[in-house]
């Protein structure tokens, strides 16, 4: 996505299998786009710490799913001005 003169790039892994990892990965997707709506300057780190507690939010509504998803993900934002790469990750 590029972003305010920014290129943001993510690398995202739901696990879980059948409907638990596919719920993940709609909520992943849906609080990723959210992030830049919703977040002031939306560096890496910024955005990583936004999804995952988005996303575990929503998981504790369904308490039995908690246990058997999880999600790997790794964000960056490139600066071509100033030729500078920001990144954050979970897991990866």
């Amino acid at each position: 996505k590029e972003w305010k003169g920014y290129l943001y790039l993510s690398l995202v892994d739901c696990t879980g299998h059948g409907v638990p990892g596919a719920l993940v990965s709609m909520l992943a997707n849906m609080y990723l786009g959210r992030a830049f709506i919703e977040l002031e300057n939306p560096d890496p780190a910024k955005i990583l710490t936004y999804i995952s507690n988005a996303i575990e939010k929503e998981l504790r509504l369904v308490d039995s799913m908690h246990a058997r998803v999880g999600m790997d993900v790794a964000c960056v934002r490139i600066d071509f001005r100033a030729m500078k790469m920001e990144y954050a990750a979970a897991f990866s």
